[in-house]
């Protein structure tokens, strides 16, 4: 019976060390993912209109507590991406399916920067989790026409 008892508890470790996710090989230096976190938990506005900020925006593609932030400096903003666009992977696919970056990769496009949560809920039809909203004076924007780099 004690050998059984071992036998089990140690193939159960055995399991459990298994089971732990480390961060993948590929992960960009400086990049904050949340291992824990699939990309099918990550929450992904997007939102259509008719007219566009006309603003540039731009940052470092960071996935944190199951949401996509846009980082410049020590700020965080969520994203609210145009229609069409998705992420799987850790990638920014644009509507034609494309990829267009990874998560530590810098990105730009066309868009602006707001605080008005009730607005940015109007946009994208649904709840903002609460994890997903960074302090700040303007802690979402809206983003399309996106490219890879810092723009210039």
């Amino acid at each position: 019976m004690r050998r059984s008892t071992i036998a089990l508890a140690s193939v159960l470790m055995t399991l459990a060390a298994c089971n732990q996710a480390a961060p993948p090989a590929s992960e960009p230096a400086g990049a904050i993912h949340s291992p824990s976190v699939n990309d099918a938990a990550i929450f992904f506005p997007t939102w259509s209109s008719d007219s566009r900020p006309t603003a540039l925006v731009g940052g470092t593609l960071v996935a944190r507590r199951g949401c996509l932030f846009l980082r410049t400096g020590t700020s965080h903003a969520l994203a609210l991406w145009e229609e069409g666009y998705s992420y799987v992977d850790r990638q920014l696919l644009d509507p034609a399916g494309q990829p267009v970056a990874r998560v530590g990769d810098a990105i730009h496009g066309g868009g602006g920067y707001a605080s008005d949560w009730g607005h940015a809920q109007q946009l994208v039809g649904e709840k903002i989790p609460t994890r997903c909203r960074p302090k700040g004076a303007e802690p979402f924007l809206l983003i399309y026409d996106v490219e890879h780099g810092a723009s210039s």
